[in-house]
């Protein structure tokens, strides 16, 4: 008899102990998948969101994947450069840093509006794809404060075009003040006279023109 009142009790304490392990779990897991829910609503419906600022940065993050797996970016329309604009506002450098487009002119073409979103680019890799010195490109350019590396190699640059990226920087003393590295291999129409504009950039450290390597005090 006591055997079995305490096989009963034993039964009864697994049988109480495994109903809370299971709550405490359904509990542990519940905020979670609210949290995710709520991300994914977000996602979704980003063509009505004002702002993202304030939202901590890692909740940022997982909006931002959840509206890529939905390619809410997908597009050249204006709904998604704005949704796109949220993201660049919000995080500003958490969002793209370094860009590497050789031979992409139909892309650089095509999605120019989205990449001028991307203001604080540090790297950035545009050659080969015969900008010209009137491109857009080099206006967006000469205004990128952040940048540090610029390839420019192959792009019927000349003169000109150097006289037009380095403009806001001479005359205002806004732009990539901090630029260590700036490739401008194959544009053979950029001489002496094109490299003195430059000067400018007083943290150059390397500076490619064609077959040779110059550095700031080269320039200088």
């Amino acid at each position: 008899m006591n055997h079995e009142v305490k096989k009963l009790k034993s039964d009864v304490i697994d049988t109480v102990e495994s109903h809370t392990s299971e709550t405490s779990s359904i509990d542990k897991r519940s905020p979670r998948k609210l949290s995710t829910l709520c991300i994914c609503y977000v996602a979704a419906n980003l063509h009505l969101v004002e702002s993202l600022l304030y939202f901590p940065d890692v909740v940022g993050v997982e909006i931002f994947n959840e509206a890529l797996k939905l390619r809410e970016f997908k597009g050249r329309d204006k709904e998604c450069l704005l949704k796109l604009k949220l993201f660049c506002e919000a995080y500003e450098n958490l969002m793209l840093i370094s860009l590497s487009l050789p031979g992409s002119h139909l892309c650089l073409n095509n999605y120019f509006e989205h990449l001028s979103l991307f203001e604080h680019l540090e790297e950035l890799d545009v050659s080969s794809n015969g900008l010209g010195d009137d491109h857009d490109v080099l206006h967006h350019i000469s205004h990128l404060k952040w940048l540090r590396t610029l390839c420019l190699r192959n792009n019927c640059l000349s003169n000109d075009g150097l006289r037009k990226l380095t403009s806001p920087l001479r005359m205002l003393h806004q732009g990539p003040l901090d630029l260590h590295n700036l490739d401008l291999t194959e544009n053979p129409e950029i001489s002496s006279k094109g490299v003195k504009y430059l000067k400018c950039f007083q943290n150059l450290q390397i500076l490619i023109l064609s077959s040779y390597i110059s550095t700031q005090l080269a320039i200088a």
